[in-house]
This record gives C-alpha cells, structure tokens and sequence, in this order.
C-alpha cells in the first residue's frame, strides 16, 4: 500500500489506478468457468496467490469514495484463490435450527485483547439478554488481561479456534450457530479471519461496522447499522442488506466513562502557551490525506496564535509509520498558509490513557473528514473536549454521527469542508460558544455512563437478531 500521499489529489488518483487494476484482475480471472485460467497459466496462478495474500487496501481510507465495488471484486478474487489454488468449498447448508431456549449467537474475532474493535463489538453483545441469547466468542488467538476478562464475562464459553483454515471452519461450523457476529475487519488486508469471512460458517452471518466498510463477501447477509438509513444508501455503500436498529447512536463499551485514567500532562511540558487556543487530533495517517491537513492549515490561519497537537501513530493501525515524511508533509502545508513549524506539537504517544491526556489539554478536536473517528469519541466523552466533525456519503464518513449521535449535537457536524472549517474557526473564536458545548458533552457522558444507552442498543439488537433468525421481516 501508500504509506503516505503528499500532495492534494494523489489519494483518489491511486483510488482510481487501484479499483482499475483490481477490476482487470477480476476481469481475467473470475469473470471466466470455475477451476479455468487464462494463459499462461503458471503466471495468473502467481498473480492470483499475489492477490490473495498481498492485496492492501488501507490507503483507500485516505479517500472519501464508496468502496463498495472494489471490495466485492477483491472478495470475488479471494474465493477465486481459495477455490481453485487452494481447492477450498466455502458453501455449506446448515439443517434447520433445533428447538432450544436461547438462540445461539458466535462472534468471531481475531483476538478479545484491548483493541478498537473489541471495544466496538462490546458494546453490542454485551448488552443482549442472556436469557435469550447464547452468547460463543470465537477467538483465532488467545487474550488475557482485564479487557478479555470483561469480555468473556458477557459471553456463556470462548472458544479458540487452532489448527489450518479448514480446521477452523469446522471448530466453528460444529458449533452449529443460528448467527454470527463479524467482529474484526476484513477489508484492509488478508489473514486468518478475512479468509474465514469468506465461508459460509452460520445460519445468518452479519457484518458489523467495526470495519466501517463493507465486507464485499457474499457469506454475509447484513450489515449492522445503529442508525436508520435510506436504501440508496445501502446501495451505494455495501454488499450486504442493511440490518438497522433505529437508534440515535451506540458506543463501543470501554467501561465507565466517568472514571477512564487520564494521563497528566501539562502545557508546558510541551511548550503551549496556557492562553492559547489548542486544536488537537489523535487521527492515524491512513485517515489524514493532504486535503484534510489543508483544511487545518486554513484553521489555523484563521484563528490568531491558536496551536496543532497531533499524536498520530496509533498502533492499532500501523506498528511502523513513516513519521518523519508525514510530519514534512504537515509542516510544508501549515508554511503555504502561513502558519510556522512553531505552532505544531507532534506527541510520540500511544494508549488512549495517554490520548486523553493530550486531548485534555487541548480545546477543540479535530476529526478526519475522509474516516471519521468511533472510538476515538469515547475518550473526547471522557475529557470534555469539543470536536469537529463530519457526516458524509459513506459508512467511514458516518462513524462519529453513529457514535456521538449527530441528533445530540448537530452544530458540530459538517456535512461539507466550508462547514467543517467555519465551525472550527468558530470553535477557536468563540470560548464562551465551547463552554457551552463542553458542559453539554459532559452531560451526555453521564447519561451513556448511566447505561441507558447500551440497554437500548442491547434490546433493539437482540429484537432485531430474533427477527432475522426467525425469518420474520427486519426493517432495513
């Protein structure tokens, strides 16, 4: 993949080389009789097992295009591998679902260790009824600690899956589920449980908008969205059916927000004047194409003395970036507006004790417009800092309007870039404005810490996964 585009406009240009190249691919490998290949065949074999396992689409979160028509293409590529280099059936007819008390209900992840997604996916099955619902957690590997521990506890049995990919179909087909849950994101790269997505392993399988973007995969019926959604929408974005449950917004489930650790940190530590205004993010590189940096320089420009803290290496996305690049790239765009390298802090920081920390410290945050952030709002929840954020045309541009809730607080929600600008501005302008937003973000976070908003998620969720397993109509 791009590590890093530099300059306006590379992200869609590579966007574009990318879906076409793949769109060959697709052309001259799937679009053609099953088991056959064009020639030579020794070469597209090569291609193929090229595509299957080194086929990266992270840079495509730098982009704001629906990706709907690459990742089906890619997932076709990937069954095309699996089938016909590696000999794998991915279909598979389950018997009608027994009689028993509770629906049984897997959810498949990598691993239940501290991570995005495994906060994400909390939020929702850890708020089912347990008298309804069966609930398996279905690990590729093992976690511990006090995250896993959590999420075991809202769980009946974890099961760790060993052994090859067709060994870890049959663990999970054996244990004959009436619904899966997919709680790790497949559409970035290939591993274990991207090759897993792609065989049919349940009787309704649903994907989830931890990887805000769809699976591309035919195995998967629908895709679960907190917020009600047109069906145009659901055309354009996703390959699935939408399965949405009608609610305002949901959050990942982090524990008590009222009580996260929060690093202590202190303006002078990293040389911020205490007057001055302090816009900060925490978004990765892959979510900070030169546009949006653009944007902040015209922030910053426009609001006198005011200061950028980016603590951008996230390991959750990326355990290696290229940093000094990146911080060149910034440097170079707040010049051409005139804003100097003086009025930038890079924190070298990870964990979001630490994020919070800096965000504390800060006063308006600012989120990608290309990728908005999901869990990322939960610790702007637990600071009481004042985001920027931005409602799009697609599932990544949604994130923050699904879980801050746009209805709560739609002055801070940009549906294009004047706005997001003109609100960011306003924010550095106008203290007794951020004042006022911050007590009300302060008391939102004591109704999510409540719990009211995770009962709500947890009973729309399991009326809705009934319906589905029952046959019965589930609004979309």
């Amino acid at each position: 993949p791009v590590h890093l585009f530099r300059e306006p406009g590379e992200a869609e240009a590579y966007r574009r080389y990318l879906e076409g190249w793949v769109a060959q691919l697709h052309g001259k490998l799937v679009e053609r009789p099953a088991g056959s290949w064009p020639e030579p065949e020794a070469a597209w074999r090569t291609i193929a097992e090229h595509a299957v396992w080194r086929l990266n689409l992270i840079s495509m979160y730098a982009t704001a295009s629906p990706l709907k028509r690459l990742l089906v293409q890619r997932a076709a590529l990937l069954e095309k591998g699996l089938r016909d280099l590696f000999g794998q059936e991915l279909d598979h007819t389950f018997p009608p679902a027994p009689a028993r008390r509770r629906l049984r209900l897997g959810v498949l992840a990598q691993h239940f260790g501290p991570q995005t997604e495994t906060y994400g996916l909390l939020g929702f099955y850890g708020h089912l009824d347990r008298d309804r619902f069966e609930v398996v957690l279905i690990a590729n590997r093992e976690s511990s600690g006090g995250v896993a521990e959590r999420c075991a506890a809202a769980a009946d049995r974890v099961v760790h899956l060993s052994g090859d990919i067709p060994a870890k179909v049959r663990q999970i087909r054996d244990l004959d589920l009436d619904l899966l849950l997919l709680g790790t994101n497949v559409s970035i790269c290939t591993h274990d449980i991207t090759l897993l997505a792609l065989y049919r392993l349940a009787r309704w399988q649903v994907a989830t908008n931890v990887g805000v973007a769809t699976t591309g995969m035919r195995t998967w019926d629908r895709f679960l969205e907190v917020v009600d959604h047109d069906p145009a929408f659901g055309d354009r974005n996703c390959s699935e059916e939408l399965l949405c449950l009608g609610l305002p917004c949901s959050m990942a489930d982090v524990g008590d927000l009222e009580t996260l650790p929060v690093a202590r940190y202190t303006r002078a530590q990293l040389a911020l004047p205490e007057e001055a205004v302090v816009y900060a993010s925490a978004a990765s590189p892959y979510k900070l194409p030169p546009e949006v940096v653009e944007t902040w320089a015209e922030v910053l420009a426009a609001v006198p003395g005011s200061y950028l803290l980016l603590c951008p290496f996230n390991p959750n996305w990326s355990d290696r970036y290229p940093e000094g690049p990146f911080v060149s790239m910034v440097e170079r765009t707040l010049e051409r507006h005139g804003v100097g390298p003086e009025r930038l802090r890079i924190a070298a920081v990870s964990g979001s004790e630490r994020v919070r920390g800096l965000f504390a410290l800060a006063d308006v945050m600012l989120d990608s417009y290309v990728c908005a952030s999901g869990v990322t709002l939960l610790d702007v929840l637990a600071t009481g800092i004042v985001p920027v954020m931005f409602h799009g045309p697609t599932l990544r541009t949604q994130t923050a309007s699904v879980t801050l809730g746009r209805g709560h607080f739609p002055e801070l929600f940009a549906e294009g870039v004047a706005e997001y600008r003109e609100i960011a501005v306003r924010l550095g302008l106008d203290p007794g404005w951020r004042r006022a937003l911050r007590a009300r973000l302060l008391e939102h976070r004591r109704w999510v810490a409540s719990g009211a908003l995770y009962r709500q998620v947890g009973a729309a969720l399991g009326e809705a996964l009934e319906r589905l397993a029952r046959g019965a109509p589930v609004a979309a």
